[in-house]
């Protein structure tokens, strides 16, 4: 479950942190008081998007960091569980003033993806955008078969390596049947690039050999000079001692030391060494002078077959490799279209095998997916009626998607399209009124509705998921007290197997919170700021009192807070 919550310099927020515990969590505040910003930075550590606006007035950077601690079953949730460390494991985002983001997981540096596939398997964020996202039926397939749970999703894996794998062959298909004289054109085009090649005959890195020798017969007076030089530091002339007759002298000079201290007897040695060193150095030098010749005409024929090579090379990229490279493509694509006409009665076969086979595993997924929409329509309905919504049906239509002129499988005897999903699209469909016909939810749910339909379904799919906390910003969009209290008594009954986090403006939802966290806003003369405070039982009263009648509490709206607070703590003892 998420334990603590630290926010730094994101706009208002100078300095928040927040020690969470298990249970209902709810937090409230006057309007404008901060929420949003407080759920903002929350999806910002999340893996959210960043908005340079969320940056405090003046401030470096903006950090947001989360703990979490994991229970022994709930190890299997990350993505590596080693990161744990003593059961907890901290998510830390850094925004600098530049935009650029820092990201840690579990002290150790990680990139936006593995925050985002982390945080994902241990907070589930529902908002209002998400629950306009039921308006979206491509959304519904994701939900569908994630409460269809690991078997349904290993059929879909397996529907979805045999889909790619004909797709393959279908691209290969459409590639062999290219027309005739296309092949043709192309068979020539690649014929005469594989006689320029062998006209030319290239050498592997015969190219950097052929640099190196004209870098060699391009500087061959430059070389002279320098091995001239070398061999007169060695030898000497009549104007400077070289390094031999140096030598001579230090030879001449141990003698008289050797015969005065004996002990001095290992400088002999070494300087024996320096000249037959300096002999050896001599004889070599000498040599590689004498054999340093100007030759124009290698030097012509060395220029001229670069300048061959370099033609060569433009034609398939920058360098000799590039065109080995280049040609060995084209020597396969030659023998696949030479084989085309053979290959076309070959794949047509494997295409059919393959379409028969993503077929049944296409069934499968089908049967798979109608069993678990029947389940899920059961739940949905009973769901829905705990939250004042008695009379509605719920239920998921599916479609084949169209078949394509080559892309196509049977499903149950019906021709049809597939992707990446599967062969099929779904669309919930609901009733909320008695004799009305189920229709989308797009053309059915009020806002109040949406809210509630989105809270049903989270409230089921995290039986599936096993996720430790559920984040549920403006649940009570579009709802008065009574469905208000209705979605309290759901979040608490929630909250027994889940930590639950809510943002209410609604005091029906805030009475049942095990915890009660209240966002004030407080302006100075320089600047304003966000404090969180955890509110003691007086303090609720008199939060859920403000809530009840507005900025005017009354002795009535206390009572009545009062009340509500010894009723949500009755109903949760039930």
């Amino acid at each position: 479950m998420l334990t603590g919550l630290s926010v730094s310099n994101f706009a208002v927020a100078k300095n928040i942190t927040l020690d969470l515990d298990p249970g209902l969590t709810v937090l409230t505040g006057e309007t404008g008081a901060g929420k949003s910003i407080l759920v903002g930075a929350l999806l910002v550590g999340l893996g959210g998007k960043w908005q340079q606006e969320y940056l405090r007035d003046g401030a470096d950077r903006s950090i947001v960091e989360l703990v979490f601690h994991l229970n022994g079953s709930q190890r299997d949730l990350l993505p590596d569980p080693s990161i744990l460390e003593d059961g907890e494991v901290v998510l830390s985002r850094t925004i600098d003033s530049d935009g650029k983001s820092r990201v840690r997981i579990g002290g150790s540096l990680a990139n936006l993806t593995a925050l985002k596939e982390t945080s994902s398997r241990l907070v589930d964020v529902h908002s209002q955008f998400e629950a306009q996202s039921l308006l979206d039926p491509k959304v519904h397939l994701l939900m569908l078969d994630r409460y269809a749970g690991p078997d349904n999703l290993a059929i879909l894996d397996e529907f979805r390596a045999q889909a790619k794998k004909l797709d393959a062959l279908l691209e290969e298909l459409v590639q062999i049947r290219t027309s005739e004289n296309d092949r043709r054109q192309r068979i020539d085009y690649i014929s005469y690039e594989l006689d320029q090649f062998e006209q030319v005959s290239p050498q592997e890195s015969e190219d950097e050999s052929l640099n190196a020798e004209r870098t060699r017969l391009s500087n061959i007076q430059r070389l002279a000079d320098l091995a001239q030089a070398i061999r007169l530091s060695l030898e000497g002339s009549d104007e400077q001692q070289g390094i031999r007759s140096l030598n001579r002298i230090a030879q001449k000079s141990f003698a008289d030391l050797s015969r005065i201290d004996p002990k001095a007897s290992e400088i002999g040695g070494m300087i024996d060494i320096i000249e037959a060193n300096a002999q050896e150095a001599l004889f070599f030098i000498s040599s590689y002078i004498n054999s340093l010749t100007f030759d124009p005409d290698r030097l012509q024929i060395v220029e001229d077959r670069l300048a061959v090579l370099g033609k060569l090379t433009r034609r398939f990229g920058s360098s000799l490799a590039d065109a080995f490279e280049g040609i060995e493509k084209l020597k396969k694509e030659l023998e696949r279209l030479s084989k085309s006409e053979e290959r076309l009665s070959t794949i047509e076969n494997e295409i059919e095998l393959e379409k028969r086979n993503l077929s049944l595993i296409g069934e499968r997924l089908v049967r798979s997916r109608e069993k678990a929409a029947q389940k899920l329509s059961e739940e949905m309905v009973a769901q829905l009626g705990d939250l004042a919504l008695e009379k509605a049906k719920f239920s998921v239509q599916f479609q084949l998607l169209p078949p394509g002129e080559d892309k196509y499988i049977s499903i149950f005897g019906e021709k049809c399209g597939f992707g990446n999903s599967g062969s099929q699209y779904c669309e919930f469909v609901i009733s909320t009124n008695p004799g009305e016909k189920e229709k989308s939810i797009q053309k059915v749910a009020s806002g109040g509705e949406l809210s509630r339909i989105m809270l049903a379904l989270k409230v089921i799919l995290s039986e599936v998921d096993q996720t430790p906390t559920l984040i549920f910003d403006e649940v009570d969009t579009g709802v008065g007290g009574r469905v208000g209290e209705m979605i309290g008594r759901k979040l608490a009954r929630l909250s027994q197997r889940r930590q639950v986090i809510c943002i209410t403006h609604l005091p029906q939802i805030a009475c049942f919170g095990d915890t009660h966290l209240l966002i004030q806003k407080t302006q100075g003369e320089d600047e304003t700021t966000i404090a969180c405070l955890e509110l003691a039982r007086r303090g609720r009263v008199d939060e859920l009192a403000r809530m009840l009648s507005g900025d005017r509490v009354t002795p009535i709206s206390l009572k009545h807070a009062e009340e509500m607070l010894l009723q949500a703590q009755k109903i949760k003892g039930q």
